[in-house]
């Protein structure tokens, strides 16, 4: 099949709607999620996370996070666990989504609906946006989100019990309490499956509500779960069928945008499942995302594949999850990355704007063309990014093979090169390197560093391009995605490394992550990532990752330094295609 790529065709820029995860505790009473959220597990979970290119997930949205504020005697709130998580997500660079949904430990049932619980809602939730108005600013806190109860007709969550009048009362609490300190904030809702309306009545009558007062509710966003079935086309005939009936139904709301948080091909994260782990979920993902771009009657202003979740040991690699993780015998949970979390990043490489392809149609291709907003000195757009995904709306292992063509005329660019990454299941990956070791529930160190050498997409090809227009020829199976970057040498070397942090894993592993430079963000070969002993600061710095590595964490061990320990000093380079290395980070002085 031949694709023709014309990046001189702009469509209009690329709407990156995906950037959203989310997650919860396994247990939901407040003593096992105050432990949960604040974990180190957690702490790292959130990191690795935020360490996708270009802060390919923006957005984390984290069931039960008002769990972690204590409600004191005199009315007064402890912050301190709440602060504590949400100074992870604000230094990790991302931005929560703040379901407001707490089970008070301190206030019955029967003081929230005295005189309405609407009060009770609306000093709490007032109370939280000024905290964080205080703490982080205006401007930066009204670009979060707050949304109201998660899945409220589920007795799983309906801890309060809400009948539709009181669930009305904390819809109204909540409005009245976001709309006093953060009018402009984006406040949605209902969080809701939209089932039938005689067993969903919440979701249905929040509807119903807003759509008789609009202004009371102040809505900006329309939150919904449609989950396929191991289908992504069933979540789109969901939607689809959705938002007409909001158009007939509810014609004051119709014009809102819509939110699906819970995006999920399948429902249960937990759910041991062969196809997570490996590419069939990641190019099910990306065949979502491109099914969701086709929708274009769909007002959707984001999705989530909500896929943040730490799996549940002996659980590795089949649930819902970007990450698997081990637990060694000492607590220490020692992270991998799936081929999902690959897919995510090669995703957040994609340019700013949309370009046009040629290809003939095959529902099992889903092709997005980008250039980035770059611009050399003669105006000349200096990357393009193409994702082409080969998946069916099926999960069964499939090794159709097809043969491709990729051809695109580039502006009169010098000394341009192009780099082929590739993700499929031919091609090694962790879960399968995992099996080869005989599927231990805790690798050793060396196993691990083997298994890390293949989580990030396989470079297929790399060179110039020699000739206009530029051709090149390769084979996919199903499924598979393939990643073209093509650059311009005028986009000149890279910047420096930014915001490069430590975190300590236990027993004998560091976690690395970093910022990439803004300015270079799709032109990178890969990372240098160098270490020099505690001794002197002044002695040689060595390269200590031997494998490539174009996203922006690393874990650390003693047999990598040569020292016997991962305490000491590091730093950070960008290498772009043309080997030009940028500037270093600041190093950084790691001692505990």
């Amino acid at each position: 099949m031949k694709i023709t790529i014309n990046p001189h065709v702009v469509k209009g820029p690329l709407t990156k709607f995906w950037k959203s995860t989310g997650f919860s505790p396994s247990l939901f009473d407040q003593t096992s999620t105050r432990k949960f959220l604040t974990s180190k597990e957690v702490e790292h979970n959130l990191a690795i996370i935020s360490s996708l290119p270009n802060q390919g997930i923006e957005f984390v949205r984290i069931h039960w996070l008002l769990n972690l504020l204590y409600f004191n005697s005199d009315d007064t709130i402890n912050w301190d666990l709440l602060d504590k998580v949400i100074d992870w997500i604000v230094e990790d660079g991302m931005k929560p989504i703040i379901e407001l949904m707490v089970n008070p430990e301190t206030v019955q049932k029967k003081e929230l609906i005295k005189n309405g619980g609407r009060y009770f809602w609306k000093w709490l939730t007032s109370a939280v946006a000024q905290r964080y108005v205080d703490k982080y600013g205006r401007k930066y806190v009204s670009e979060w989100r707050f949304e109201t109860w998660n899945e409220p007709d589920l007795k799983m969550y309906n801890v309060l019990n809400f009948g539709l009048e009181e669930y009305i009362d904390y819809v109204t609490g909540c409005a009245e309490g976001i709309n006093s300190v953060l009018p402009e904030v984006e406040f949605g809702g209902p969080a809701g499956l939209f089932k039938n309306q005689s067993s969903h009545p919440l979701c249905w009558g929040f509807l119903n509500y807003c759509n008789n007062d609009p202004k009371r509710c102040n809505l900006k966003y329309i939150s919904l779960h449609k989950k396929g079935n191991g289908s992504s086309s069933e979540i789109l005939n969901e939607m689809n069928s959705f938002h007409l009936q909001m158009k007939e139904e509810f014609p004051n709301l119709a014009m809102l945008p819509l939110i699906n948080d819970e995006t999920d091909l399948l429902s249960g994260w937990w759910r041991n499942e062969d196809w997570r782990g490996d590419v069939r979920y990641a190019a099910a993902v990306c065949r979502t995302i491109s099914l969701y771009r086709s929708m274009r009657t769909l007002k959707v202003k984001s999705i989530s594949n909500d896929n943040g979740f730490l799996n549940t040991p002996p659980n590795f690699f089949n649930q819902r999850t970007l990450l698997t993780r081990f637990t060694d015998a000492e607590g220490n949970a020692h992270f991998v990355q799936k081929p999902v979390y690959a897919a995510m990043g090669l995703l957040s490489m994609l340019g700013e704007d949309e370009v046009q392809t040629i290809f003939q149609a095959d529902n099992k291709f889903s092709i997005i063309a980008t250039r980035t907003n770059h611009y050399n000195n003669d105006n000349k757009a200096v990357g393009l990014n193409v994702m082409i995904v080969y998946s069916s709306d099926t999960m069964e292992l499939n090794d159709t093979e097809c043969e491709l063509e990729l051809v695109t005329v580039l502006p009169d660019w010098k000394n341009a090169r192009y780099a082929l990454y590739k993700l499929e299941n031919r091609l090694p990956n962790p879960k399968e390197i995992w099996k080869k070791f005989g599927s231990p529930t805790v690798p050793s160190i060396t196993q691990l560093t083997v298994i890390r050498q293949h989580q990030e997409p396989k470079r297929v090809a790399f060179g110039y391009v020699n000739e206009i227009p530029f051709s090149i020829k390769y084979s996919a199976v199903q499924p598979s995605i393939t990643f073209l970057q093509i650059c311009d040498y005028s986009v000149g070397k890279p910047g420096k490394i930014k915001k490069l942090k430590a975190y300590n894993v236990g027993g004998t592993e560091l976690l690395l992550t970093w910022k990439n430079p803004a300015d270079h963000f799709s032109c990178i070969k890969t990372y240098r990532i160098e270490y020099c002993s505690e001794i002197s600061q002044s002695g040689r710095f060595l390269r200590i990752n031997k494998n490539v590595v174009i996203f922006n964490s690393f874990f650390v061990n003693e047999s990598m330094t040569k020292n016997g320990t991962v305490l000491g000093f590091y730093r950070v380079a960008a290498i772009d295609l043309w080997n030009r290395k940028g500037h270093y980070s600041n190093v950084l002085h790691f001692t505990t």
